[in-house]
């Protein structure tokens, strides 16, 4: 009886070691850079745009692990926002993942459902800005909306808004990933390109669109026919240079951010990988060295801005 006690045990221990937490962050990206609401940025047809909203589902999810098994977080879906955008797994038998498959938006078992049936702080429920469009029409896969440049005069004037829904507009893909070991937890980084998605359509001209055809078919079919969603090691430290330089560093007395040759820079902020805006600070003069505090193991984004709101440079690191 001890004997089997004792191999119990160590059974036991073995299958709890295999257990750990996951976490996929879709990191907002243009240009190839983090960026933040509001700030202006360029679209793939070399316009200046701003966005005010910028929200998504992600549904059917598979992982690929240890040889190629599959397990299925299917019966999940997650709302990814701008600055809500890590999906927590939880915690799973895995020892080495392979792949991702996801759906991008709401499938049409889930789609068509009473809203109400839903409890607060349900993906599927209520939402501002609203992601149902009604019962006969479904969920909206995505939706983004801000102001464009109408005139070329790289001032963003012109509002718009695409809206996209419709069952046939749902679609999936795989991604080969690498997850990286952080703190408490495994983490997958995920690029989501929003210039790629939106790819050459002229914002400013198309206004406010709502709906499955036109405009809102042709993002949406983006997902499978471009490299909206990419995956990202993440490991280490990335910068993403426009003018300048500029260095992360750590010692005993804490974390610092130096720079140099930045010329007409005002702002400087420090996002998490969940989008939260943690230190914001105007700065004068084109070189200087800020502390930026106590920080936990996990991933950052560093944003050099202009008087204009403009990016100057990006950095992101891991500790």
């Amino acid at each position: 009886m001890k004997h089997f006690l004792f191999l119990l045990s160590l059974f036991t221990a073995g299958f709890m070691s295999a257990q750990t937490a996951y976490k996929v962050s879709f990191t907002p990206r243009v240009d190839n850079v983090y960026f933040a609401l509001n700030e202006i940025v360029t679209d793939d047809n070399g316009k200046k745009m701003s966005i005010d909203h910028f929200n998504y589902y992600i549904s059917h999810v598979h992982l690929i692990h240890d040889g190629g098994q599959d397990l299925d977080l299917g019966d999940t879906v997650f709302l990814v926002k701008h600055n809500n955008f890590t999906l927590d797994l939880g915690t799973l038998n895995i020892t080495s993942l392979e792949k991702i498959k996801f759906g991008v938006g709401v499938p049409a078992e889930l789609s068509h459902l009473d809203i109400s049936q839903y409890p607060e702080n349900h993906p599927l429920t209520y939402q501002t800005p609203s992601m149902q469009w009604g019962w006969a029409a479904g969920y909206m896969h995505m939706i983004v909306g801000g102001n464009a440049d109408s005139d070329n005069d790289e001032v963003p004037d012109a509002y718009f808004e695409i809206h996209n829904l419709g069952d046939q507009n749902y679609y999936e893909i795989e991604l080969d990933v690498t997850a990286v070991d952080e703190a408490s937890h495994k983490a997958v980084y995920i690029d989501c390109n929003l210039d790629t998605w939106l790819g050459m359509t002229d914002l400013a001209e198309n206004g406010i669109k709502h709906g499955e055809t036109g405009v809102n078919f042709t993002v949406m079919k983006n997902v499978i026919l471009r490299p909206v969603f990419t995956a990202s090691a993440n490991a280490g430290l990335q910068e993403y240079a426009k003018t300048g330089e500029a260095v992360f560093f750590k010692n005993t007395s804490g974390n610092f951010l130096k720079w140099s040759e930045m010329n007409d820079l005002q702002e400087i902020s420090l996002v998490d990988m969940n989008g939260k805006l943690l230190v914001q600070k105007e700065i004068s003069g084109s070189s200087g060295e800020i502390e930026l505090g106590a920080l936990k193991n996990g991933a950052y984004f560093v944003q050099f801005y202009a008087k204009n709101k403009s990016l100057l440079r990006g950095m992101k690191f891991v500790l």
